[in-house]
């Protein structure tokens, strides 16, 4: 990537920049979604396992059996999976956001030592 930006023209950077701007912009908004959704999912995982846990308690086990068979069944493993799922979705849009972000950083100082050249070509 660096030899490929250090032959852009100042035009074909501004350009570039735009590009990462509004990848950053996408990234962001996916960012947001996923976190609401992951956040939402964590609150499902909650509430199936004290569901479950009623249940169980309700069926006459103890506690500490009830938050055992609670843990072990079917519908908590996959809300449980459900969640994991949406928080490693989460964590990877986090990357791409960070990542469009750390361009468009590199991106702009570059142009900022760019027109600091130029200035003193003109001097």
């Amino acid at each position: 990537m660096n030899s490929e930006i250090s032959d852009l023209t100042s035009s074909q950077l501004l350009s570039k920049l735009d590009e990462f701007k509004h990848e950053a912009q996408k990234a962001g908004s996916k960012l947001v979604e996923l976190e609401t959704l992951a956040r939402d999912l964590k609150t499902k995982v909650e509430a199936v396992f004290n569901e479950m846990k009623r249940i169980e308690i309700e069926k006459g086990k103890s506690y500490n059996v009830a938050n055992v068979m609670a843990s072990c069944s079917s519908e908590y493993k996959n809300a449980l999976e459900e969640h994991s799922k949406a928080e490693h979705e989460y964590n990877l849009a986090k990357i791409e956001y960070d990542l469009a972000k750390s361009s468009i950083r590199t991106l702009e100082a570059i142009g900022y030592v760019r027109n600091n050249e130029l200035k003193m070509l003109r001097v």
